[in-house]
């Protein structure tokens, strides 16, 4: 059984996630003859990145002096649709570019820059990727410029990527020099990706030094695509140097790096996750470890996990299942059914159902049939149903109509959404007919989003007069997201015609944060143009999309407009907007964002802040965070703090959890904290932790 293909292509970081999560690499509907300009150079047998030989030269330049731009660009998209071999179509696509002089290479980048990427269409993705790799080839400054240019931000990041990649292999300062003029940003976040990852396939601690002067902050995801380069060819010092690294970047990355290493040597990849001593790291460390040798060495997986305590032996056991499912359906579904203890076996029968659901539905139905009705089967069924609506929609729906009524309502909305990729009137038909009181925005917002590619203005028109609020709501934010992604000044002229205060104020947010995506200073300079509730809409949602990439900017720009807070819901807006900041800031930088929160007028904003920021901080450094938490003053925001840090440690230290909630000011809220650490206490030494409440001050009615 295999996986759809995906191209054996150094991926854009960071969009590959969301691009390839999806199986766009499928077969087209029926075979076609390929495209007339290209019937030359689809026969010279080329290699990505290689020149054409003499006798394929002329052969391919007659096909570009056949077509203009326009022409050759159709043709390509042909070639790409009709090939079954995504490889082989990019081998012809650059043998023909070989064969094309400068100007007619940037020619047709101008030509195909002229419509937006269609993130869904792997094709499209790979014809531009190939296209602007060569332009980079012939004068990168230029390739850079005519990439930036490009109408949308999936486009951008596309080609920019491309070019970044490109240069990195042959220029790396240079390429550093291109990503560090960015603006803060998404795609300056990809391009960093990117780059790392380029850099880390051949030297791993320059891309760690490149990473470093340009301050990406430790949680940056960034880091992830690095280590896992630089492991597939140096493991071991990959993982010496990731050890040094902070615990939050570490914590990211060595799942990666193990399966890397696995691959190459599990026995050297296991004796090192035995040794780690953090418990997390250690654990992240063996689930990918025990995974990797799952496929080549199931025994030794299996003894691997039974060696270890009861809950880690759970997870590395859905790890194991999960391997095992995508090398040999039919012996992971005999070896879960062994397992004797019933929870573990649920949840392994679970893991190769969701596994199988992406290439052979028939064997995850199977094992569904083995499932018992709960949480473990639902997700199942879940993951199943988006797998089967994306291969074969019509097929998916029918399959539905076999399971009980309420598994249905569970998944055909997931159907739906999906479905609406690539028939989004089915999709319509199909939304409007499920039943009203369920959870379809999902779907709705994708229907307009694909609407919206064609005619955002017309949708936007669609989107009003759908029959629910909920339909309504979700439909405009979507048209609003897709406008804003290659003409946010366009969809900013729409808003005023919107009467509709729930929908004018999801259009603002929607529009406020995709633009920051893009450029964070357009986006607030925007946002203050406008008044009222919807100024604060949006920017509630610039600070929102940027405190990733620039927490102190969007922290600074916070705190300017906190007295906007007049009302409840206003308070509410900034409140949750401290938290998102506090949160990303304190995984850069805990000192940092802690100082900032103490700044924050008192109340909801100040109480949150401090929450997010205990929170985030003692995940990493517990010591620390309870040391900053003690030298607060005894107020509401402290109370914050300390919830979230009893939250935080109670499964590991109930005693200092329970120790802590007991510092709590407000009666209500300690109370609360207490019984959540009592319960974990109970679950490890049920008569200390009964002890501990008989002794507690704390109504007798709460005691009991």
């Amino acid at each position: 059984m295999k996986r759809a293909l995906v191209p054996a292509l150094s991926l854009v970081a960071g969009a590959a996630g969301g691009w390839f999560g999806c199986q766009h690499w499928r077969a087209a509907p029926g075979p076609a003859a390929a495209a007339p300009a290209l019937a030359a150079a689809a026969e010279v047998p080329a290699t990505p990145g290689a020149g054409t030989t003499a006798a394929a030269q002329p052969a391919a330049e007659s096909a570009v002096k056949e077509g203009t731009p326009k022409r050759l660009f159709e043709d390509l998209r042909t070639l790409g649709r009709t090939e079954r071999n995504p490889m082989r179509a990019q081998a012809k696509t650059l043998a023909m570019l070989d064969a094309m002089k400068p100007e007619e290479v940037f020619a047709l980048a101008r030509e195909m820059e002229r419509e937006p990427e269609t993130f869904f269409d792997g094709n499209s993705y790979l014809l531009r990727q190939t296209v602007f790799s060569k332009l980079a080839e012939l004068n990168p400054d230029k390739a850079l410029q005519t990439a930036m240019q490009s109408k949308d931000q999936w486009s951008r990041i596309v080609a920019t990527g491309a070019v970044i990649q490109q240069l990195a292999s042959s220029n790396p300062a240079a390429a550093e020099a291109a990503v560090a003029k960015m603006p803060p940003g998404y795609q300056r976040r990809n391009m960093i990706s990117t780059l790392a990852s380029s850099m880390a396939q051949t030297d791993g601690p320059a891309a760690v030094a490149v990473m470093q002067r340009m301050k990406i902050p430790p949680t940056d995801w960034a880091w992830r695509g690095l280590y896992g380069a630089w492991a597939a060819h140096d493991p071991a010092r990959a993982a010496a140097q990731l050890q040094t690294m902070p615990a939050q970047t570490a914590q990211r990355c060595v799942d990666e790096l193990s399966s890397q290493w696995a691959r190459r040597d599990p026995e050297a990849a296991a004796a090192w996750a035995q040794s780690i001593t953090d418990p997390a790291l250690r654990n992240g460390a063996l689930r990918s470890t025990v995974a990797a040798m799952a496929t080549s060495d199931p025994a030794r997986a299996m003894a691997l996990a039974g060696a270890r305590p009861a809950g880690e032996r759970r997870e590395l056991l859905s790890s194991i299942a999960s391997s095992m499912a995508e090398s040999d359906t039919r012996g992971a579904i005999t070896w879960a059914q062994t397992l004797t203890d019933p929870a573990e076996r649920q949840r392994c029968l679970a893991t190769v159902a969701g596994e199988t659901a992406g290439y052979d539905h028939d064997a995850s139905k199977e094992v569904l049939a083995l499932l018992a009705p709960g949480a473990a089967r639902n997700q199942a069924l879940a993951r199943l149903a988006r797998s089967f609506s994306w291969s074969d929609p019509a097929a998916a729906v029918k399959w539905v109509s076999t399971l009980k009524a309420e598994e249905q309502a569970k998944v055909l909305p997931d159907i739906v959404d999906n479905l609406a990729y690539s028939d989004p009137d089915e999709a319509e038909r199909l939304t409007a007919s499920l039943p009203p009181a369920g959870d379809h925005s999902g779907a709705w917002a994708t229907i307009a989003r694909m609407k919206a590619m064609k005619d955002p203005a017309t949708t936007l028109t669609w989107a009003a007069g759908l029959d629910t609020e909920q339909a309504r709501v979700a439909a405009t934010r979507a048209v609003f997201d897709q406008w804003a992604g290659h003409s946010p000044e366009d969809a900013t002229a729409k808003l005023a015609g919107i009467s509709d205060t729930n929908l004018r104020r999801e259009a603002t947010a929607s529009l406020a944060s995709e633009w920051a995506g893009r450029s964070p200073a357009e986006a607030e300079r925007w946002a203050n143009t406008l008044s009222g509730d919807d100024k604060l809409t949006a920017l509630a949602a610039v600070w929102q999309a940027s405190a990733t990439d620039d927490p102190q900017a969007a922290g600074r720009s916070l705190a300017a407009s906190a007295a906007l807070a007049g009302t409840e819901s206003a308070a509410d807006k900034i409140a949750n907007s401290a938290g998102t900041i506090a949160k990303a800031w304190t995984s850069q930088n805990p000192s940092e964002a802690a100082t900032w929160a103490v700044t924050l007028p008192n109340g909801k904003v100040r109480d949150q802040a401090l929450g997010a920021v205990a929170g985030e901080w003692v995940r990493y450094d517990p010591e620390a965070a309870s040391a900053w938490i003690d030298s607060l003053p005894h107020d509401s925001s402290r109370d914050a703090a300390v919830g979230r840090l009893v939250s935080s440690i109670a499964a590991n230290d109930p005693q200092s959890a329970f120790t802590w909630a007991s510092s709590v000011q407000s009666e209500e809220k300690r109370i609360e904290a207490l019984k959540s650490a009592a319960n974990s206490w109970k679950a490890v030494n049920p008569d200390a932790a009964r002890e501990a409440v008989r002794t507690a001050s704390i109504p007798e009615a709460d005691r009991a």
